[in-house]
């Protein structure tokens, strides 16, 4: 989300893009002075986490109504949904499916409530659940079950 919302505010200094209040809030929130400082963001790179949780201006932005913004988001919850069936076709999954999410992404309600309401349009038949265990535990439990390691599984949990 912040690439894209990055890339937007250099499109609309380059005056090949609309403006969007993105650019004050991101410039606020990384102590910039000027749009163009904002390449220096990424070369050489800055604290990932820093620019990841600047997220949250773009989802914030796009829950108030800028249009650049909300286009973000869309396309980025749209390529989200591409690599969700890439991986459904791929596992040959049934459109029966769970499906669950991780990241803090999803702590923002607009991010959440966009997000679901295609996956549902999209995937009608699949199930979305909350998630039971954090990330890495999902991971091994899901190895151990595609690798049928039922002693290993009866080891881990006697």
């Amino acid at each position: 989300l912040v690439k894209q919302a990055t890339m937007a505010i250099l499109d609309h200094r380059d005056r090949v893009g609309s403006s969007t209040k993105l650019e004050m809030d991101l410039l606020r929130y990384f102590d910039l002075k000027t749009a163009e400082e904002i390449i220096g963001l990424y070369y050489p790179v800055t604290d990932v986490s820093k620019i990841s949780s600047a997220a949250k201006i773009v989802l914030d932005d796009a829950k108030d109504g800028d249009r650049i913004a909300i286009s973000i988001v869309k396309k980025g919850i749209k390529k989200s949904m591409k690599i969700i069936r890439s991986v459904k076709s791929r596992c040959k999954l049934e459109d029966d499916f769970t499906f669950s999410y991780t990241g803090g992404i999803f702590s923002s309600k607009y991010f959440f409530e966009e997000f679901k309401a295609d996956f549902k349009r999209r995937f009608p038949q699949a199930n979305f659940v909350n998630p039971k265990f954090p990330p890495e535990i999902g991971a091994a439990l899901m190895a151990i079950k595609a690798k049928k390691m039922e002693d290993i599984h009866e080891k881990l949990f006697e």
